[in-house]
């Protein structure tokens, strides 16, 4: 069933300001709740301690942070984790966290690790292309993902990583999951200007 709260994680920063201003917040509220959800990876409106708690309970009545809820969750040896999710019509697509560390040396000869962690994110459940290499279009299209939920994967794979020793980020997205984002396009264009 169909939940009547709005997917918080599909609104632009400027339709959040305009939604939570009909609520009576003030315009900073967007910058805080972005801060909770991307930066400090908060799952629920009650762990965002810096707002009211009257404030945090209205936020949770209007909006949702995830839609989706997590089938499946597989680590191959080499790191690469892989998340199945169904969303809230039943369809099901998967994301993938692709992990690369590697030495790398400054014009100094200073060497550190850098952390890459690549985020494969879907557009689309099914897929309407049907190569023959790819399993993800083999029953065809069954329905274009929103903004939020392309963004909501991304999430999903951030709350993998850990949040502290520094690095642990997602640090590269690729639209090579479920779907051809191509034929979704202007969902794929705001889903990268919402991770920007």
């Amino acid at each position: 069933m169909k939940s009547e709260r709005e997917h918080i994680l599909g609104l632009a920063p400027g339709e959040l300001t305009e939604r939570l201003g009909l609520l009576g917040m003030p315009k900073f509220r967007t910058k805080q709740i972005h801060e909770w959800i991307f930066q400090k990876r908060a799952a629920s409106f009650e762990q965002m301690t810096n707002l009211s708690k009257q404030d945090r309970v209205l936020l949770a009545e209007k909006f949702e942070i995830f839609t989706s809820t997590v089938v499946r969750s597989l680590t191959s040896a080499d790191g690469t984790e892989k998340i199945l999710l169904e969303w809230e019509d039943r369809g099901l697509t998967e994301c993938v966290m692709i992990p690369s560390d590697d030495d790398q040396c400054d014009d100094y000869g200073n060497t550190r690790v850098a952390y890459r962690r690549t985020g494969c994110l879907s557009t689309q459940v099914g897929c309407p292309v049907g190569c023959a290499f790819c399993a993800s279009g083999m029953e065809g299209l069954k329905g274009n993902l929103t903004t939020g939920q392309v963004v909501e994967q991304a999430l999903r794979l951030t709350h993998l990583l850990p949040k502290e020793g520094g690095g642990h980020r997602l640090t590269n997205v690729v639209f090579m999951g479920m779907g051809e984002p191509l034929a979704n396009f202007q969902v794929t264009v705001e889903a990268v200007k919402m991770l920007m």
